[in-house]
């Protein structure tokens, strides 16, 4: 009886460290199901494989390992649509093989996580091209007497900047545009229009033409909203004056729509947009000086791609 107790004891060992060298195995990274690529010593969250993808999450990764990795990514035989994306607080990392596979490898600096996956031919993870990355506003205010001087007009304007990103860095821009600009609902104040800038004259339909995505940005003016008496002491603090005119965000929400279209020497890409100008959440009425709305992302890979024509 001891000896089959003993025996049953070994298997069960046997079995537990087994399991134990099975999961560890299955959280590996294998040199040879991952394109060649040397493994880049993080430690593993998990490991997750489809017919279609590979995917690494890791955890407790340094910059200076990062670095190494990035320059044996570089050194691989993924070179073709490379797109490498550097911010204070984010990489991010992309490209193809000659036989369509892709790579695409983020790191978030704050947290030390990052993430890579290896697309296998037929079902790439990272379609190159143009990616809408969100959008940045930024309100100003301003104001002018009136014919007898007694009262403030207050306007307001806002510069509508669309975030929008080469996922290639080999494309070279031909032209580009935001046409069409026009709003969809009105506010319950002021009278908007469109223009290149807030001094430009305005029009209810709008179309700029630009040399690089970067100057794809236009301005919406809401010109008099409200009055306040010129008594008013002056404040960088504007949230004195919106209450004196009894304007709430709701009075001043509106949507606009614009199209962008960007050809480059790949093709042509297009993607039409709808903001709502303030988006929930953000209050112009308790501005200072500017007030300011971002909604860009660093991550390209979480970007809505545009529709190449």
């Amino acid at each position: 009886m001891k000896t089959i107790k003993n025996i049953l004891f070994l298997l069960c060992v046997v079995l537990i460290l087994s399991g134990c060298s099975s999961k560890s195995s299955n959280q590996k990274w294998v040199q040879d199901e991952m394109a060649g690529i040397t493994d880049p010593g993080f430690t593993v969250v998990s490991k997750t494989k489809s017919k279609d993808e590979v995917k690494f999450q890791f955890k407790d990764v340094e910059v200076s390992a990062v670095n190494t990795f990035l320059a044996t990514l570089y050194e691989s035989e993924f070179k073709v649509s490379v797109n490498y994306n550097y911010e204070m607080n984010f990489y991010s990392y992309a490209a193809y093989n000659d036989a369509g596979e892709s790579i695409h490898f983020t790191y978030d600096v704050t947290n030390k996580t990052a993430v890579f996956i290896y697309g296998i031919k037929g079902s790439s993870v990272f379609v190159s091209g143009v990616r809408d990355v969100g959008y940045f506003i930024r309100s100003n205010y301003d104001y002018a007497a009136d014919d007898l001087g007694e009262n403030y007009i207050a306007s307001l304007w806002y510069t509508v900047n669309p975030g929008v990103k080469l996922t290639n860095q080999t494309d070279v821009i031909l032209s580009c545009s935001v046409k069409n600009v026009r709003i969809k609902s009105g506010s319950r104040v002021g009278n908007l229009s469109i223009a290149n800038d807030p001094y430009a004259a305005g029009t209810d339909n709008f179309t700029k033409t630009c040399t690089g995505y970067g100057d794809l940005h236009f301005v919406v003016r809401q010109k008099g909203i409200g009055s306040y008496p010129t008594t008013m002491d002056y404040s960088e603090n504007k949230e004195a004056f919106f209450n004196a005119m009894g304007i709430s965000q709701g009075d001043l929400n509106f949507v606009v729509q614009f199209t962008i279209e960007i050809t480059t020497d790949k093709g042509t890409y297009t993607r039409d947009y709808e903001i709502k100008v303030l988006p929930d959440g953000n209050d112009t009425t308790k501005m200072g000086l500017t007030y300011d709305v971002d909604k860009t992302i660093a991550d390209l890979s979480q970007g809505i791609p545009f529709t190449k024509q």
